[in-house]
């Protein structure tokens, strides 16, 4: 099932595809901005693989067309609707084949490249740019604290607090209440 990559699942997908051996088949790395829509998807896809298309042949050309098939298969199935961003990794190849997908809730930058290895340089990129972070949002009588990783907000916690009057007995003597409401009241 498809699922919004976070930080942590990023730094192992780097090591992992910075690992992959160059072999003689082509290896698709895709980014995708899809803030424009599965549309405007559809046709940089179409654009950028008919130029890639030019330049190459027999098995090469096939495995390519392979990998943007598997491309096109997985933006129609299986892209949600919060992302932002895509990456897809793909090399199509006989006993070499090769597919991971990736979606983000930040944009990407629309590139289709063709190497014998992955093109990492914008999940690195995208690595350094957005760090976890968290946010707390603070009311008299609650508190919300959200998780950001990678644009997406990730675990929500939420804490209601009794009213002050009703925490004095366990949290507050006697003597430090009145003196509160006593400055509350000037």
């Amino acid at each position: 099932m498809a699922h919004l990559t976070t930080l942590e699942e990023l730094r192992d997908i780097i090591v992992t595809l910075a690992s992959i051996e160059a072999f003689n088949t082509p290896f698709v790395s895709f980014y995708l901005n899809l803030e424009h829509g599965d549309n405007k998807a559809r046709e940089m896809i179409d654009k950028r693989a008919d130029l890639l298309r030019q330049i190459l042949d027999g098995s090469d050309l096939d495995d390519f067309e392979d990998s943007i098939a598997a491309i096109k298969c997985y933006i129609d199935e299986e892209l949600l609707p919060e992302s932002k961003g895509l990456a897809f990794f793909a090399r199509s190849s006989f006993e070499r084949e090769f597919y991971m997908p990736l979606q983000f809730a930040v944009p990407l930058p629309n590139r289709l490249r063709v190497y014998p290895t992955p093109n990492i340089y914008h999940l690195v990129e995208l690595k350094d740019t957005y760090e976890r972070y968290l946010v707390m949002i603070a009311t008299t009588d609650w508190v919300r604290i959200l998780e950001v990783n990678l644009g997406a907000a990730t675990i929500q916690a939420w804490s209601k607090h009794p009213p002050l009057s009703d925490r004095v007995g366990w949290e507050w003597s006697q003597t430090q209440y009145k003196l509160y409401r006593l400055q509350r009241a000037k």
